[in-house]
């Protein structure tokens, strides 16, 4: 998949997490490649709650269509030293074969994603998620940020969907499929 498409499959995987947290549809700020601000970081996707509190979650999305994007970003300053990094929830939204378990960094999820819009949890725990200590100053200035484009009368970035349905697949139709794609 393009990054373009993983954008789509990581959106899916925020609402999913933010939803996993009970925050509505209408209290949950979601964009993507939110541009450039002052902050280090910009995250593919980035999920935040409307009321914005340290105790609300967030989540941040990492999309990588290639190993070498992949272990690049593994090497970022926020990535190295997770405190300051964004995100109380962290992912990465991958093709299959992108990364191995042991190169993802601890607490993030690993999702794998194929063609025909299967996604695999292949790191980490469904609905077990570690809590991440945050940079909140930087999760503000990127809500104010985002907050101020939507104030001007612009719309939050909402992704293409894909052609076809995302849906959860379980470790024997991932092997499966897996399988299929190595040969």
């Amino acid at each position: 998949m393009t990054h373009s498409e993983l954008i789509s499959v990581g959106w899916f995987i925020a609402e999913f997490i933010m939803r996993q947290h009970l925050v509505g549809e209408s209290d949950r700020l979601i964009t993507y490649e939110p541009g450039m601000t002052s902050l280090p970081e910009s995250p593919d996707i980035i999920a935040l709650s409307k009321k914005f509190r340290l105790k609300e979650p967030s989540v941040v999305v990492e999309c990588k269509a290639t190993r070498t994007d992949f272990l690049k970003d593994r090497k970022k300053p926020f990535r190295i030293y997770p405190d300051k990094g964004m995100g109380l929830y962290r992912a990465y939204v991958t093709n299959p074969g992108i990364a191995m378990e042991s190169e993802v960094p601890e607490g993030w999820l690993l999702y794998e994603v194929f063609e025909d819009g299967a996604l695999y949890l292949k790191h980490g725990e469904q609905g077990n998620f570690y809590e991440f200590a945050r940079n909140s100053e930087a999760e503000f200035i990127m809500y104010r940020y985002i907050q101020h484009w939507l104030d001007k009368g612009y719309e939050a970035k909402i992704p293409e969907p894909l052609d076809v349905p995302i849906h959860f697949i379980d470790r024997t139709e991932y092997m499966e499929k897996f399988r299929k794609e190595v040969e």
